[in-house]
């Protein structure tokens, strides 16, 4: 393993034990470490329909791509950072993400 890989990997263990001790101290997750949303192929699927909106108009109200929501809720292919991070603002608030997606 090349060292760059292992300090990859070193950096990571690292991030996730700050990101595991700020939330079981209920702090704030610390600056600097990359937070990664994991979405098992219900879960987009389970935002879309609580909002009672097709694969479609999931779509275009949220800018995303159609195909990327197929493939996502197929479970062929996972969301991207900036993906995930804007799916988890959906689930928690989709009006904000409306808001501030077609603001003009």
């Amino acid at each position: 393993m090349e060292s760059t890989h292992f300090e990859g990997i070193v950096k990571g263990a690292k991030e996730a034990v700050a990101y595991a001790q700020a939330v079981r101290e209920g702090k704030p997750i610390p600056e600097g470490v990359r937070v990664h949303h994991f979405f098992a192929p219900g879960d987009i699927q389970a935002i879309r329909e609580g909002l009672s909106m097709t694969q479609e108009a999931f779509a275009s109200s949220f800018c995303l791509r159609i195909a990327d929501v197929r493939l996502w809720e197929e479970g062929t292919s996972q969301p991207d950072d900036y993906a995930s991070t804007l799916l988890c603002i959906i689930a928690r608030n989709p009006q904000a993400a409306l808001e501030a997606l077609h603001r003009a």
